[in-house]
């Protein structure tokens, strides 16, 4: 059960008592006023910036907000595009075309399986269509054949019209079965402090597989096309907002806003691989905005429970705005069909047309529907997967985490380095800017906590979660909720560690407790919010007598939490923790010896003025 943490006072002394068990945590009745007002901010800022006053405005900020993207997508820096090793594992030969089952990696090991349909007859360099799979179970016992099956008549039609189409499997319901549910069921919370989304493998995935397409001497390198639906709709997103080589795109129902993925819920039918890691807070039309002003249809179905059609039709108005600058209103369309969340032939249709007009320069009818022709089974491109495979773990390497950092080599050097942590943390982790509720502690109404000060003989302050904020939910359905912070650029346990800072410098600032010292006490988890709240209380030269911490039961690393975004990218928490003991006193109980490794080799190097830190019952 969840322990109450309180605040008790003694003479000459503070006490702040946490105490967390990460496994349950609970939510208020209110919370969704919560997430109204983060959404309402997010909408605001993403408006101003694609409000600009001229085209020319727009190309200026263009560059950083799709560096900004790539940063969210784990792209930033850019993997080195290393060779991509094409193997043809087998060729079909049809009447009207021939279909290449192949192979590539985007990273050495990361193997990306395919279908590449061309036409039989060309008489010169062809347009290239790349269409990425949505989610589709195409099995045979334990063996998968990848969800690039379910979509070949995508595939054939193309190539009976024209145009060369390679059709990629994704990490998950791929030949080889990775992971795109770390949050959503897998528990893998650390995809956040790693900043990783398997959105951002399937980028990237996509990427290099306009590279190869641009070897193939059957396709003219640029006039290039992306469409997929679903999960694949949405990573022909990203492609076409991160690779400008895209001319013309149609995401199928692979895009709505961020009211509909909070508020109403639309993130629970979807897996992590549909969200970037929403560092900058972005409201979804941005996204679809970094495809101006080159050909865009957006397709969507009116009855789609997943991508709800009023965000899709919120996000086409702001897109619409960017096309007008540059006087291309023809270069973006609107497609709206009756039906759920299908792929159906009256989505199809147009999509076809889309590129025949703006990748072929044609407006010919569409005479011949897309089928299906060739059994799953002789699109597989594998017999035996490869030993090399690194897509079942390309959430541990595909997003780098924070080397060992260098024991500095003076205490100026060291308190530099900490200056440069603190700030870095403040910008990609706990923005000061999303936390702007009043701080004074006798009036403050927390959206997590709740607080009671008791007068007495003993004047005594307890700080503590309301009861009750999920009682009666499944696992999934917190999951969900939990899910929903990222979303707004937050988790859970960053808003916890933003509330105890806002709480330790109110409580540092009362006239009558200033010249007293306060000590927080926290265990597990809420250890590691404390060692975050204490690097983050404004100001270089806090006092160091104000506050002293008293940590029990840390985890061995960010790993096993508690989750913040990007944080492994910054630091490690050996690190985090000495850089604290810089700041404040600090004594850590029964916890991990490696936790110890930075800031003992601080002390040996540069004195214990490095890291005032103390252990006691250190354990394995």
């Amino acid at each position: 059960m969840y322990s109450m943490p309180r605040m008790l006072t003694s003479i000459g002394a503070m006490l702040l008592v946490l105490g967390i068990n990460a496994a349950d945590w609970s939510i208020h009745p209110d919370l969704k006023d919560y997430f109204e007002s983060e959404v309402e901010d997010i909408e605001k800022q993403s408006q101003q910036s694609l409000n600009p006053a001229s085209a020319e405005l727009w190309k200026q900020q263009e560059p950083e907000l799709r560096r900004q993207l790539s940063e969210m997508l784990g792209l930033d820096p850019m993997p080195a595009k290393t060779p991509l090793s094409p193997v043809v594992t087998r060729t079909i030969q049809k009447e009207l075309y021939t279909v290449e089952n192949m192979h590539f990696q985007s990273m050495p090991g990361l193997y990306v399986t395919g279908n590449l349909y061309i036409p039989r007859e060309i008489q010169k360099p062809l347009p290239a269509i790349l269409y990425v799979s949505g989610h589709a179970h195409a099995k045979e016992g334990d063996v998968s054949y990848g969800n690039k099956t379910a979509y070949q008549h995508h595939g054939i039609w193309f190539a009976k019209h024209g145009f060369v189409c390679m059709t990629i499997d994704t990490i998950q319901l791929g030949e080889i079965e990775g992971v795109h549910h770390g949050t959503y069921r897998e528990g893998r919370w650390w995809w956040n402090s790693r900043g990783y989304t398997p959105a951002g493998v399937e980028a990237w995935n996509g990427m290099r597989a306009l590279d190869y397409l641009q070897t193939r001497p059957e396709v003219d390198p640029e006039r290039l096309g992306i469409t997929g639906r679903s999960g694949g709709g949405g990573y022909s997103w990203w492609i076409a907002a991160l690779d400008k080589r895209v001319k013309a795109a149609v995401p199928v129902a692979g895009i709505t806003d961020l009211r509909d993925y909070v508020l109403d819920g639309a993130v629970e039918g979807h897996c992590d691989c549909m969200f970037m890691v929403n560092t900058y807070r972005w409201d979804f039309p941005v996204v679809a905005s970094l495809v101006a002003p080159r050909a865009l249809l957006i397709a969507n179905t009116d009855k789609d429970s997943i991508f709800p059609l009023d965000g899709v039709l919120r996000t086409h108005r702001q897109v619409q705005h960017i096309y007008s600058l540059f006087g291309l209103e023809d270069q973006l369309g609107l497609l709206v069909t009756e039906g759920p969340h299908k792929d159906t032939q009256d989505l199809q249709i147009p999509a076809f047309r889309w590129f025949q007009k703006w990748l072929k320069g044609s407006n010919v009818l569409i005479e011949t529907a897309a089928r299906k022709e060739i059994q799953p089974s002789d699109l597989r491109v594998f017999q035996t997967l490869p030993k090399t495979e690194k897509v079942t773990s390309v959430d541990t390497f595909f997003v780098s985490a924070s080397e060992k950092r260098p024991v500095p080599k003076t205490i100026e050097e060291w308190d530099h380095e900490v200056h440069k942590l603190r700030r870095a943390l403040k910008r990609h982790t706990f923005e000061d800017s999303r936390h702007t509720q009043d701080t004074r502690i006798d009036t403050k109404r927390y959206p997590f906590w709740e607080y009671t000060v008791r007068e007495g003989a003993q004047r005594r302050l307890e700080i503590f979660d309301r009861p009750g904020w999920l009682k009666g939910n499944s696992e999934h359905k917190k999951n969900q909720i939990r899910r929903r912070y990222m979303l707004v650029g937050q988790t859970l346990d960053s808003t916890r560690v933003m509330e105890l800072k806002q709480t330790l410098e109110s409580l540092m600032g009362k006239s009558d407790i200033s010249n007293r010292n306060l000590r927080v006490e926290a265990n597990g988890t809420m250890a590691v919010n404390a060692i975050y709240a204490g690097l983050l209380i404004e100001g270089d030269d806090v006092p160091l007598e104000t506050l002293s911490f008293h940590l029990s039961n840390l985890p061995a690393s960010h790993m096993q939490g508690p989750d913040y975004l990007n944080v492994m990218k910054m630091t490690r928490l050996d690190e985090s923790l000495a850089a604290l003991s810089r700041r404040f006193k600090v004594t850590v109980e029964n916890s991990p010896r490696t936790l110890q490794e930075f800031s003992g080799a601080l002390t040996d190097t540069l004195g214990q003025e490095a890291s005032r830190l103390t252990w006691m019952n250190p354990n394995q």
